[in-house]
C-alpha cells in the first residue's frame, strides 16, 4: 500500500491554494465544500477563482507566492503551471511539516487527492496512488452508477441515531450487532426508497426492541420483482438491492440468466416452469416457512407479471398465509 488512506477534518481550518487557474479553482472549491477557510494566491486569477471569491467562499491575494503565506496554514495545494513555483511550495511546506499536494506530481506531495463519490455523509474515495488518475476517475464513474444517491439519506439517518444507539447499547459488540441488523432491515430500505422520516422512526422502533432483547433476529420478507424486458442493464437499484439480499430466489423460466446472475452468489435458486402461477403454488408452502423463519425470498418474473391476473392471484395466496409481499419495479418507472 503506497499511501495510507485517511479522511481529514478541515472544518474551520486554514488552507492555502497556490495558483489561479481552473485546476486551482476546482481544488479550492473542494476544500470549501469540506468546510475549510481557503486562501488562493496567484499573480493572475481566473474568472472561476474570482467568482468563488465574489461569493464569499474564499479569500484571494493577487500576488506571487511567498513562503510567509504558509503561516497558520494546515494544508497546502500547489496548482500552478510553473514547476519551479510548485517545487518551492512543496519544499517550504515540507519544512514546516504541512500536508502538501502538488497537482499531478506525487513525488512532491505528502498526500494525493482521490477521485470521490460523494453521498454525504457517505464518501467513497478511489485512488491509483497517483499513477493512473484517469483509471481512478473511470472506477469512480462505475461506482457513481452503482451507489444510489439515497445512501446519503441512509447515512444521515444513521448519524442522527448514533448517539441514541450509544446510550442504549453500552458495548461495542451490541452496537455492532444492532447496526448490522438495522442496515439490513426494512428501515434501511425505507431510507433508500426516499422515506427519510419513516426510516428514522422505524430504526428507532428497532433500537427499542433490540435494546430490550425483543428483536434479536431479523424479519423475513417476500419481494416480487417484475424484470421488464429482461435487459440486465435496465434493472433498478431497488431491485438489485433486493436480489442481493435474498437467500432463496424463485425465477420464471423466461427470465434471462444475466438477470438471475445479479442475485447473491450463495442464494438458493429455483426455476419456476410455465405456467409460473402453478409452479409458484407448489413452492408456496416452503416459501411461507422460509419467510416465517426470517429468510428473505425473492420472486422474479418478466415484464410486469405481478400486476397481471395470474400474478395478482399469487400475491393474494401469499397474503392469505400471513405474508406481506412487496412489489419492486425491476426497471425505473
Amino acid at each position: 500500500m503506497d499511501y495510507f488512506p485517511i479522511f481529514v477534518d478541515l472544518r474551520g481550518k486554514r488552507c492555502l491554494v497556490v495558483g489561479g487557474g481552473m485546476v486551482a479553482a476546482r481544488k479550492a472549491e473542494s476544500l470549501v465544500r469540506a468546510g475549510a477557510f481557503v486562501h488562493v494566491v496567484a499573480p493572475q486569477l481566473s474568472a472561476a477563482v474570482r467568482e468563488l471569491a465574489s461569493s464569499g467562499k474564499l479569500a484571494v491575494t493577487c500576488a506571487a507566492y511567498q513562503s510567509a503565506q504558509l503561516t497558520d496554514v494546515e494544508l497546502v495545494v500547489a496548482a500552478t503551471d510553473d514547476s519551479q513555483v510548485n517545487a518551492s511550495v512543496s519544499r517550504d511546506a515540507r519544512a514546516l511539516r504541512l500536508l502538501v499536494n502538488v497537482v499531478d506530481c506525487p513525488a512532491l506531495s505528502t498526500f494525493i487527492v482521490p477521485a470521490l463519490v460523494d453521498r454525504s455523509p457517505v464518501i467513497v474515495a478511489v485512488s491509483s496512488a497517483g499513477t493512473a488518475p484517469v483509471l481512478a476517475r473511470t472506477l469512480r464513474g462505475k461506482l457513481e452508477a452503482s451507489i444510489p444517491a439515497r445512501y446519503g439519506v441512509l447515512g444521515g439517518v444513521c448519524a442522527r441515531l448514533r448517539g441514541e444507539v450509544k446510550t442504549c447499547l453500552p458495548t461495542v459488540e451490541s452496537r455492532r450487532a444492532f447496526w448490522e441488523l438495522a442496515l439490513d432491515s426494512a428501515a434501511a430500505e425505507r431510507a433508500l426508497a426516499g422515506d427519510e422520516a419513516g426510516a428514522e422512526h422505524a430504526m428507532r422502533e428497532l433500537l427499542a426492541e433490540f435494546s430490550t432483547g425483543a428483536s434479536g433476529t431479523r424479519a423475513g420478507e417476500l419481494v416480487c420483482i417484475g424484470a421488464g424486458p429482461g435487459d440486465p442493464e435496465l434493472i433498478s437499484f431497488r431491485a438489485q438491492r433486493a436480489m442481493l439480499r435474498a437467500e432463496w430466489v424463485l425465477y420464471a423460466d423466461d427470465v434471462p440468466s444475466a438477470i438471475v446472475g445479479l442475485c447473491r452468489r450463495d442464494a438458493e435458486r429455483v426455476r419456476l416452469a410455465s405456467p409460473v402461477a402453478s409452479s409458484f403454488a407448489k413452492c408456496l408452502p416452503e416459501l411461507v416457512t422460509r419467510v416465517q423463519r426470517g429468510q428473505r425470498v425473492c420472486v422474479i418474473a418478466r415484464g410486469d407479471w405481478f400486476r397481471t391476473a395470474a400474478g395478482e392471484a399469487c400475491l393474494h395466496a401469499a397474503r392469505s398465509h400471513g405474508l406481506a409481499p412487496r412489489i419492486v419495479p425491476g426497471i425505473a418507472e
